[in-house]
């Protein structure tokens, strides 16, 4: 692929520091609002799980491995005076559920399914709409499963809205998301150039943020990148997969730092690859495939051989160590949106798999 493209298509994954924030900005909305976000800043209260306080460039930094929650430390007044680190193992007794702690639901109970219709434009961008206490905004967010804070805002786009109550994607209603800033702001708004050329698709709503895999940690989520469909079905469904035949391909994944991680085997090498919407391409290790070398020899999901539905993507060859260092797992695909395309692929957080369906035409 040629570098003049690679400028304008970047992952968004991986790229962010977080501010992870459970509150306060300014403008809110009203007095009898029931929940306060604080941001956090460097100038903010923080300390470790064990009580002990550490820096702010510390706070982040545990908090950008995916290991970690920040949970607010109020005083006796139940007024809040910082933050602390809590293990995301601890925010729920059902581990199989890991974020549902930290997605806290209107309800949980859909009919049968809910069908979102997102936009595929490169990325996913979904239509969400943010309550503040007084009304509802809409805003186009990149649905990114590389993403393990649940919303990311601008934040100018953060001050407009103000105290987020809850969100809406269709009838999903989300009470009091923890919300997260981006330290590569001019990256997440020049992808404003997609409203700006497809404006009859994107209309009046500007893209603003992100979404990421926490959001929808409480369904089976089904994507099929090629059509900008995400279905939604209840995590108690007898079916796993959206269609009732047997999946091309389906396997365990690891959910390490708020990602998917699933095992593939490329031209013989083992390893995992990782499962990112907020990325356009299909990424292999150029240990494994030199470029030059446009064609995969073999590629398993699993134990499951994909190579013919990969064959005609557009490989990038990418020295994965320095994006994924620090994750402690061995990756060597990052499966972005071109990968998924000739898929549905359902991710199943209950049991912890993922399955791969042959897309419909």
């Amino acid at each position: 692929m040629n570098s003049h493209k690679l400028l304008l298509l970047i992952p968004i994954s991986f790229l962010f520091l977080v501010s992870p924030a459970l509150g306060q900005q300014q403008n809110q909305p009203s007095k009898s609002s029931k929940a306060q976000q604080v941001m956090v800043t460097p100038d903010s209260y923080v300390e470790e799980e064990d009580g002990n306080e550490i820096t702010y460039q510390e706070f982040v930094k545990q908090i950008n491995t995916g290991n970690f929650f920040p949970v607010s430390i109020k005083n006796e007044c139940d007024e809040h005076v910082g933050f602390r680190l809590s293990p995301r193992s601890s925010q729920s007794t059902d581990e199989s559920r890991n974020t549902s702690k930290e997605i806290k639901l209107e309800s949980t109970k859909i009919q049968g399914k809910e069908n979102l219709q997102f936009i595929y434009r490169d990325y996913l961008f979904a239509p969400i709409e943010f309550y503040n206490g007084q009304t509802w905004i809409t805003k186009w967010m990149v649905y990114d499963t590389g993403t393990f804070i649940p919303v990311v805002l601008l934040p100018e786009v953060a001050k407009e809205i103000g105290t987020v109550q809850k969100i809406k994607m269709g009838e999903i209603k989300v009470l009091e998301p923890p919300v997260g800033s981006y330290e590569f702001n001019d990256l997440l708004r020049s992808l404003n150039r997609y409203r700006d050329k497809y404006p009859d698709e994107f209309g009046e709503y500007e893209i603003a943020g992100i979404a990421g895999l926490p959001l929808l940690s409480n369904y089976l989520v089904s994507i099929q990148v090629r059509t900008g469909e995400v279905t939604l079905r209840p995590l108690d469904s007898e079916q796993r997969t959206l269609r009732s035949e047997a999946p091309i391909a389906q396997t365990q994944y690891k959910s390490e730092q708020g990602n998917i991680w699933f095992p593939v085997t490329i031209n013989g090498k083992e390893g995992f690859a990782h499962l990112d919407t907020g990325n356009p391409y299909f990424d292999v290790y150029l240990d494994i495939i030199p470029t030059g070398i446009e064609t995969i020899d073999s590629y398993l999901v699993g134990k499951t051989d994909v190579t013919k539905y990969l064959n005609d993507v557009e490989l990038r060859h990418e020295n994965m160590e320095p994006r994924y260092q620090g994750t402690g797992i061995s990756v060597i695909s990052a499966f972005g949106n071109l990968a998924a395309k000739p898929f549905v692929i359902t991710i199943d957080p209950l049991r912890k798999k993922i399955y791969f369906e042959k897309l419909l035409q």
